[in-house]
């Protein structure tokens, strides 16, 4: 629903149900969309899980050769694909918070 007072300024009513009703802009996966994007959430992935963390410490360590680089970067694709719903969720649930 969206309210525009300039339709009709001098009365405005609205009703709700108590147990339901939000008082929010947005709903949450709304908010979710615009305020944590895929780029937002893999950042946050690189700085919260540990295992990325590790993967993207060796992929940055000198010893690591081209192959063992190629590898590397195929698991920390595979661990963000795998990541990426489960923080969107979160995203939702943090929105639905605040």
């Amino acid at each position: 629903v969206v309210l525009d007072a300039s339709i009709n300024a001098s009365v405005m009513e609205m009703y709700a149900t108590s147990g339901s009703a939000r008082g929010g802009v947005l709903e949450a996966n709304g908010a979710a969309a615009v305020k944590y994007r895929e780029k937002d959430l893999l950042k946050s992935m690189r700085r919260i899980d540990e295992k990325l963390i590790k993967l993207y410490s060796h992929l940055e360590s000198a010893t690591a050769t081209a192959t063992d680089k190629t590898g590397i970067e195929s698991e920390i694709r595979n661990r963000e694909k795998s990541l990426l719903p489960v923080y969107a969720q979160i995203a939702v649930q943090f929105c639905e918070l605040h």
